[in-house]
């Protein structure tokens, strides 16, 4: 599992209140994008905040990134949720030859 990766923008986070079995407060609804990457893993992206986690299932990646989330917010405000869901598309971009 050496090759799993986590990002965020800051570092240093806090292990989270579920860790050391304190009860935690809200949900919040975020949205996520899991693509295929090279060498059987995927990679899960938070739309609303700059979060990414690697697994070797979409279930694994997943349970990474919310692991990430929760720790991400321990010390950043959450997001006001968006009048409507975002919408998740391909896009297609012309480059230059």
């Amino acid at each position: 599992m050496g090759n799993l990766r986590t990002v965020a923008r800051a570092p240093g986070l806090p292990r989270s209140a579920a860790a050391h079995g304190e009860s935690m407060g809200r949900t919040v609804r975020l949205t996520a994008t899991v693509t295929p990457e090279d060498g059987g893993l995927y990679c899960a992206r938070c739309v609303q905040v700059e979060v990414a986690c690697e697994g070797h299932s979409v279930d694994e990646a997943l349970d990474r990134l919310r692991s990430a989330l929760e720790h991400y917010f321990e010390r950043r405000p959450v997001p006001h949720p968006p009048a409507h869901p975002p919408i998740v598309v391909p896009i297609e971009v012309r480059l230059p030859d």
